[in-house]
């Protein structure tokens, strides 16, 4: 025991002098800007979900989008193509619920003010409730607590577009400025 002892504090000086390592930046890879993780992956996935869920009006009347149940059909080429787009729907809210714990990670969080409050986190938050919320609907395959959580997602994401991305849009283009992230300030590459 004493032995190990004194050849571990015989050693402790050569450590100190070996070469510091460098410790990388961030574990994450923040190289896809944020507008892309936004339309690439959290506008998809919420109107993958919007897409099975409401109604449909026009001039042949109104139909639902939510898929039928396919416990309830008889045909098994219908009964398939219902699976696929429940399927889609939860795939859809999985990935929504995903998309709200990226866009928290460090070099994706976007104050603009000073005084932020942390709004950007806590719509995230409340985006991610709200998906938990519409993956239940999806596995009760319960058309109107989809419509109802579709509607709820869509404020919240209304209300977020509001303080982080409508001010910083070009009035002319209704674009973010080429270089300029949501932030305001330049975008690094």
């Amino acid at each position: 025991m004493i032995r190990k002892l004194l050849l571990a504090a015989a050693c402790l000086p050569l450590l100190a002098c070996s070469p510091a390592q460098k410790t990388p930046k961030s574990e994450f890879d923040f190289g896809v800007p944020l507008k892309d993780v936004m339309r690439g992956i959290m506008d998809q996935a919420a109107w993958g979900y919007w897409n099975r869920q409401g109604e449909n009006t026009g001039p042949d009347g109104t139909t639902s989008k939510v898929p039928p149940d396919p416990a309830k059909l008889t045909d098994e080429k219908a009964k398939e193509a219902a699976q696929k787009e429940w399927d889609q729907a939860r795939y859809s809210v999985i990935q929504l619920i995903q998309a709200t714990n990226l866009i928290k990670l460090p070099g994706y969080v976007r104050t603009v003010e000073k005084n932020d409050n942390g709004d950007w986190i806590k719509y995230a938050d409340k985006l991610n409730g709200l998906a938990h919320l519409a993956l239940d609907a999806v596995d009760a395959k319960d058309g109107d607590k989809m419509f109802l959580t579709g509607g709820d997602i869509y404020e919240v994401c209304g209300e977020c577009h509001q303080k982080y991305l409508i001010p910083f849009l070009d009035p002319k283009t209704g674009l973010l400025p080429p270089g300029i992230s949501v932030s305001g300030k330049p975008m690094h590459k």
